[in-house]
């Protein structure tokens, strides 16, 4: 498996192919940020008392068997989103902002923030593809300045209110590699020169895609087709004897750093 630094990712990134027709695909949990999105709405529903701690339990343990492929991922979201069922879409978007303030935000991780950065001053096709909601999704992307997003979205009635179903397919696994697929022909991309960046075996197939598969920090079977075909493996953060990485100019780190919500410190 070869190592690829932050700074190495970032020269491949500018000496690559510049335009709109070079796609960046970046996961959010686990890459964009640490763990995952999803537990810090779980556990402000518990603190609000909208759910108790068993129905808590259940769901991560029903979360933990589509991982490991125990029941499909579908089977999951259905009974965990059919939660939801009901509930105004303006009340959850708004809790959405407010968890990404709150909790999500102080989580995104530099160096993926800062090839996002990099790949927009190329003028790719910035792309957040997820299994998470747009709940979850959409406060990320507008803060990264990210135009493009793929993830589940729930059904809304006709009174603005969750139906608890999912739109369209569902975007996990191979059902994200469709869907970025279908976004490549959509929008003229050529995803021989394209990038990917994920951390889980679920994202494999959308690896296989690109001509610049990038896993960060990746799980036991990315890591080993990682090993197998020869991708470099980024790791955030670097191990000992990696040059970490910098902004390269003040403009970038001032758009960085306010992603980040996090200023300079005087010196």
């Amino acid at each position: 498996m070869t190592p690829l630094s932050h700074a190495q990712a970032l020269a491949e990134v500018d000496r690559g192919r510049a335009g709109p027709a070079v796609a960046a695909f970046f996961d959010l949990d686990g890459t964009l940020v640490t763990g995952f999105t999803a537990a810090a709405f779980l556990e402000n529903r518990l603190r609000q008392g909208e759910l108790d701690s068993g129905v808590v339990a259940e769901i991560l343990r029903l979360g933990l068997e589509g991982l490991f492929g125990r029941i499909q991922f579908d089977e999951f979201l259905e009974l965990s989103l059919g939660t939801l069922a009901g509930r105004p879409a303006a009340e959850l978007e708004a809790l959405g902002r407010e968890l990404f303030e709150r909790e999500i935000r102080a989580r995104l991780q530099l160096p993926i923030v800062e090839l996002v950065f990099a790949h927009r001053e190329r003028d790719h096709t910035v792309v957040l593809a997820t299994s998470a909601t747009s709940f979850q999704a959409d406060p990320v992307a507008r803060v990264l300045g990210i135009e493009h997003v793929l993830c589940n979205r729930l059904a809304v009635d006709e009174r603005g209110d969750l139906t608890g179903r999912i739109e369209g397919g569902v975007i996990w696994a191979e059902g994200k590699a469709r869907a970025a697929q279908a976004f490549a022909e959509a929008h003229d991309i050529d995803l021989a020169d394209s990038h990917f960046y994920a951390d889980g075996s679920e994202d494999v197939a959308s690896m296989f895609l690109v001509g610049h598969p990038r896993p960060v920090n990746p799980g036991r079977r990315m890591r080993a087709v990682a090993g197998r075909r020869g991708w470099p493996v980024i790791r955030v953060p670097e191990p000992a004897g990696m040059r970490a990485v910098r902004p390269r100019g003040s403009a970038v780190r001032e758009r960085l750093l306010a992603a980040l919500g996090r200023s300079e410190r005087p010196r």
